[in-house]
């Protein structure tokens, strides 16, 4: 039986990750086990950088960067990722919110003075504000924090957008910012 690329991928890491799941000696998988086993892994959940990662690649895929600038430019938006959620790696957050084990929003930010910012990059409402510049409204159609925390997909979809027109300036903007490790990492432009 010719697997193909996708079911291959499917089969191994049901093999490895649920070894119930997938049986070795008869390459059977049981489809349903395997689809939650899956839909647990890339669900946005507390610390889960493999979602992150999932979700990047396809939106990254998406936009058009060629497989080698992805590879070169995860651990930086690795980096970002964490330090802008505070290592939760929500891809829901506005500014301040704090989240419980699953990213459900169990503190509102709202009186924390950046609430405009969101999603994984916590892009800042200059961007998307149409009445502040919102050059991401124009471009890419995120015009609202509500547009850019809808789903993982648009939130990556507008940082990733970001760090297209910026590089790492959003995130490298002061003296002390620039000193970090983050600001001296590598950005390769797709």
């Amino acid at each position: 039986m010719k697997l193909t690329h996708r079911a291959a991928v499917l089969a191994l890491t049901a093999a490895l990750a649920c070894p119930g799941v997938a049986h070795a000696d008869d390459a059977v998988v049981d489809r349903a086990a395997l689809e939650a086993l899956l839909a647990q892994a890339f669900a946005p959940a507390y610390g889960n950088t493999f979602a992150a990662h999932a979700v990047y690649v396809d939106v990254a895929t998406t936009r058009g960067w060629a497989p080698e600038v992805i590879e070169a430019n995860w651990p930086l938006v690795e980096a970002i990722l964490a330090r802008e959620t505070g290592g939760s790696f929500c891809p829901n957050l506005r500014g301040g919110d704090q989240v419980d084990s699953q990213c459900r929003v169990t503190r509102s930010g709202s009186t924390s003075g950046h609430y405009s910012d969101s999603g994984w990059f916590q892009v800042n409402g200059v961007h998307w504000d149409v009445r502040r510049g919102g050059w991401l409204c124009r471009q890419e159609g995120y015009c609202s924090a509500d547009d850019i925390i809808a789903t993982p997909q648009t939130s990556m979809d507008a940082g990733l957008a970001l760090l297209e027109r910026g590089g790492k300036g959003p995130w490298c903007f002061s003296t002390r910012s620039r000193r970090s490790a983050l600001c001296r990492m590598t950005y390769t432009a797709p």
